[in-house]
């Protein structure tokens, strides 16, 4: 898995009708009236905003790639589409699974409020009470100390339901071993630091962009599973607001707040100068 060849196969799905940075907007998660659309008629949700500070250098370069290997060409309107040697290319990528249409960066949230959870329970089990937190944000600790406030942490007990909850729901989503690798080596406990995107790119001989791909598709597998069982109670409290609820466009946001304190579809419209 790479940025390469998923850029392949959204191009491949847009058939030759966009421009090549359609995939960029669409691989940030750009909230615009015709990213949106295309997100729909294309059937590319799954790719919607799942590189949310994809640079246009990097973006740019696996563009370079797939021109240069001869899979991409652009018609003299600039249009993207995908060759011959391209479309044979399409048919040996792999059945991604990601699901940035719902998550849309936000996994990143949820893995650092279980990474918290699990190095606090850690520690705590272990007979350590102060230790560095993994997770600097405030909002992630508010969160973990909040969730954690009633539970019984320092029982052995509580750990090994919360151990239990991950393993099955990891062997649930369907992910690979070197993807369960990547998510549990990034996992940080008493006197264990999770490891970098070098280490584990120089372990596992990977592009350490390459190792994130695959991490993130992970936490979708995972996630995906935890919000469609009650199977995993802990885990479910671990993923709350991590779902997208609002699909709107930004511009729509703002108009839906506007109609919400009581102004007129004509004060709207004077209001943020549209028609």
């Amino acid at each position: 898995m790479d940025l390469s060849t998923i850029l392949l196969t959204i191009v491949n799905k847009m058939d030759g009708e966009r421009t090549i940075y359609a995939g960029y907007h669409l691989l940030r998660g750009k909230r615009s009236g015709q990213t949106l659309q295309d997100v729909e008629y294309y059937g590319v949700k799954s790719f919607f905003g799942i590189l949310p500070k994809l640079s246009m250098e990097q973006f740019e370069e696996a563009a370079r790639q797939l021109e240069q290997a001869g899979y991409l060409a652009k018609n003299e309107d600039a249009l993207a589409f995908v060759t011959e040697t391209g479309r044979i290319r399409v048919g040996q990528c792999p059945s991604y699974q990601f699901n940035g249409w719902d998550y849309r960066g936000r996994e990143w949230m949820f893995f650092e409020r279980l990474s918290l959870i699990v190095q606090t329970v850690s520690n705590i089990g272990a007979g350590e009470r102060s230790f560095m937190p993994i997770q600097k944000e405030q909002a992630i600790q508010d969160f973990v100390k909040a969730l954690l406030v009633k539970q019984p942490i320092s029982e052995p007990q509580f750990a090994q339901s919360i151990a239990n909850e991950l393993k099955r729901s990891i062997v649930q989503s369907g992910m690979g071993e070197l993807q369960k690798t990547i998510l549990t080596h990034r996992l940080s406990g008493f006197r264990m630091t999770g490891w970098t995107w070098d280490q584990l790119a120089d372990q596992l001989k990977r592009n350490s962009f390459d190792i994130r791909l695959l991490f993130i598709e992970s936490l979708h597998r995972l996630l995906t599973v935890v919000h469609n069982s009650n199977d995993f109670p802990f885990l479910r409290k671990v993923a709350a607001d991590v779902k997208v609820t609002s699909y709107l466009t930004d511009s729509s946001v703002k108009t839906k707040q506007l109609f919400e304190r009581g102004m007129s579809l004509k004060e709207i419209a004077e209001a943020r100068n549209l028609k």
